[in-house]
């Protein structure tokens, strides 16, 4: 695995965290209340959907939630599944556009180093 590739999973990783413990500080007591009191709570401003807090969250959410592999259908990719579509585009480049052995060995090693 590349830093960059260990970099961006980290920063994610560290993003999840510090969402579940901003939500878990901020928010506990408000998420607690039924729907219909949360309106009179103080936190409402920040926690509401459409808050600041509220809509980062959101934000955040989607973001990560873009970042796993899905198919035409919807579901998940799994690993292999990925792998596969790697080793795919490189057969189809080669083939379809009748690439030099340059350019197949270029795409080999692009396709090594990513694993």
């Amino acid at each position: 695995m590349s830093i960059g590739h260990r970099l961006f999973i980290g920063t994610l990783t560290l993003v999840v965290i510090l969402t579940l413990v901003a939500l878990s500080w901020l928010g506990y007591s408000y998420y607690n209340l039924p729907l219909e009191e949360r309106f009179f709570n103080q936190a409402h401003v920040f926690l509401k959907p459409g808050g600041i807090w509220g809509h980062g969250f959101g934000i955040i959410g989607r973001f990560i939630y873009l970042q796993i592999p899905r198919s035409i259908e919807g579901r998940e990719l799994t690993l292999s599944e990925v792998r596969d579509m790697k080793s795919n585009i490189g057969s189809i480049l080669s083939g379809s556009y009748k690439m030099d052995e340059e350019s197949r060995i270029t795409i080999r090693i692009c396709y090594l180093l990513s694993e």
